[in-house]
């Protein structure tokens, strides 16, 4: 029997996440309230990504599970209809779908009800910064369908959830605000991105960069490379940093190389921020930080004079790092594709290294680190 105390541990437990992070201990209140065995609070972006997937008392690889298999998509999961549902309306399973489509769909019947979440309680909340977010209460088999009683006392609960994760967004924004006036102080370029890969914030330098547009520009608030090549590696870098902590087998952290148009190198940092491991993840989640010309210019003679290169070499050198194919790089220098691969042999044997991927470690290895 759940009683008047237990609804104010409720609320209390969900004030305290707004500032602790800890949506667990608030999501086991809630799933007490809703009469259920767990609970998940859920965001999707404006993009139609997870953005956040917060769940109690689920084991970790059912929660990458659930995601892996695109449990946040209305187009394979019923239940994540709720999304397009009227705000603060609690639903259960059948409001949002019929007995005939839970019984003939695939994520129903292979994941939720394998895992015992027979029936759920549901309902979205007013959208914050651009993510839409619900709420979900799993139920047993053994507790059934959810009844009336239960669906009220998640609906008193939901303006206290709307107003915890509304002021988390705040305090991620005033982190994010924090960090790129630090950068600015140091004089760096950088961009801080979004769980899309937005950019919600930068420095007075990164704004330069971008009006000059030979190295980075934004598109429809993107951070875009201006060379193809390198954007390709920029973006492959970018995805791997807004990952969650601890999605990625190994390090988040890349450098991309970029020739400015007067050939002076670029060497851009993404990494996660700390602040991604919110785990709501409002506001940046990764930054992009460059260095500047002046610091990494002296890089590329470093490699020269360690590995003995001719100055053909260094430019097919500083071509090969900016990304450029081996035919642009023939082209580029007037010379036939075969001469290019041969030269490129030649780097390669000097600097010890068997292919581009291997070569590019070694050149950032060489970078010394931002003061």
């Amino acid at each position: 029997m759940r009683s008047e105390a237990d609804h104010l541990g409720a609320v209390e437990a969900i004030a305290a996440a707004a500032y602790s992070d800890d949506w667990l201990a608030a999501l086991r209140h809630l799933a007490r309230a809703g009469g259920g065995w767990s609970a998940q609070l859920m965001g999707v972006n404006r993009y139609g990504g997870l953005q956040f997937n917060a769940v109690a008392d689920i084991p970790a690889d059912l929660t990458g599970e659930f995601e892996s298999r695109g449990g946040s998509d209305p187009k394979i999961n019923p239940r994540s209809k709720i999304l397009a549902m009227p705000d603060y309306k609690v639903c259960s399973d059948h409001d949002l779908a019929s007995a005939e489509e839970l019984a003939r769909n695939p994520f129903v019947q292979e994941f939720l009800l394998p895992n015992d979440a027979a029936d759920m309680c549901l309902a979205r909340m007013k959208p914050v910064d651009g993510t839409q977010f619900a709420i979900a209460v799993s139920r047993s088999r053994a507790q059934g369908p959810p009844e009336q009683s239960d669906r009220d006392c998640v609906k008193a609960l939901l303006p206290h959830i709307q107003n915890a994760v509304r002021l988390r967004s705040t305090l991620d924004a005033s982190g994010s605000a924090l960090l790129v006036g630090a950068m600015g102080a140091l004089k760096y370029a950088a961009f801080l991105v979004d769980t899309s890969h937005r950019v919600v914030s930068l420095t007075d330098e990164a704004e330069t960069m971008v009006r000059k547009a030979t190295i980075v520009t934004i598109r429809n608030r993107f951070l875009t490379a201006a060379h193809r090549a390198s954007d390709a590696k920029l973006q492959t870098a970018l995805s791997l940093a807004c990952l969650k902590p601890g999605a990625a087998p190994g390090t988040q952290f890349s450098s991309v190389l970029f020739f400015d148009e007067d050939g002076h190198l670029n060497v851009a940092d993404i990494a996660p921020l700390p602040a991604s491991h919110s785990q709501l993840r409002f506001g940046a989640v990764a930054v992009v930080a460059f260095r500047q010309p002046k610091e990494a210019f002296p890089q590329i003679r470093t490699l020269q004079k360690t590995f003995e290169l001719t100055e053909a070499e260094l430019d097919i050198a500083q071509q090969l790092l900016s990304g450029r194919s081996t035919g642009a790089i023939a082209a580029s220098r007037g010379a036939s594709v075969e001469t290019v691969r041969s030269q490129i042999k030649s780097i390669f044997r000097k600097v010890g290294v068997a292919s581009r991927a291997e070569f590019m470690s070694r050149f950032v290895a060489l970078a010394p680190s931002p003061q």
